[in-house]
């Protein structure tokens, strides 16, 4: 049964830490990240999705809103399931993208879920996702981003002042950047994350520089 996406506006929370959130399967940090997979899995699991520590999990924690540009946002997770990515969706919006989650739901059984709004749901989205996609940079999504990177999540974003694009040759960066706006140049910084999280080492590496 598909979750209802929710009308109302969640209440600003502290950054928590993986380290000591309640809500985990495991609770992990820089020194034990390889405890992250865990909640992958587990979260997998639990949603009936295929469990796989290959397949990309991208997790969408900002409202489906006109703000967020949700159009687009739910555009390129269409996409971004034809090849082959998971999405975990939070239930947190305006009605008429309902449909639209609904209905993806149906279509990809084994790689589409949409979760409560709750901070148990969210904090467990967090634990699992490997990137998060974020189209604006306004306060809301700042908010999130900061969450997500906090839990070794990698944001998938337009340009914002915190994020420098990941270039794996150099160890350096914490980000795919969205350089354009529009929907081929961000399914682009999508693929080039799919592609990049084939490389576990470098990945990890990816992770710590994000959460630090």
């Amino acid at each position: 049964m598909s979750t209802k996406i929710q009308t109302k506006t969640p209440m600003k929370v502290k950054i928590f830490s993986p380290e000591n959130s309640v809500h985990l399967f495991k609770n992990y940090g820089r020194s034990s990240l390889k405890s992250k997979l865990v909640n992958k899995l587990e979260l997998q699991r639990e949603l009936k999705l295929t469990v796989s520590k290959e397949t990309l999990l991208i997790g969408i924690s900002t409202e489906l809103t006109d703000a967020q540009h949700a159009s687009d946002l739910l555009e390129i997770l269409k996409g971004s399931l034809s090849i082959g990515c998971q999405v975990i969706v939070r239930a947190c919006g305006t009605q008429k993208y309902q449909k639209i989650v609904e209905k993806l739901e149906e279509e990809y059984p084994s790689q589409l879920r949409v979760i409560q709004d709750s901070e148990k749901d969210m904090h467990r989205l967090y634990g699992a996702a490997d990137v998060s996609l974020f189209l604006v940079n306004n306060k809301h999504a700042k908010e999130e981003r900061l969450h997500m990177m906090n839990f070794a999540v990698i944001p998938v974003s337009v340009i914002s002042d915190e994020l420098d694009e990941y270039h794996a040759q150099e160890e350096s960066g914490n980000a795919f950047i969205i350089h354009a706006n529009s929907i081929w140049n961000i399914f682009e910084a999508v693929v080039r994350a799919k592609e990049n999280y084939k490389f576990p080492y470098d990945w990890k590496n990816l992770q710590l520089t994000c959460m630090s």
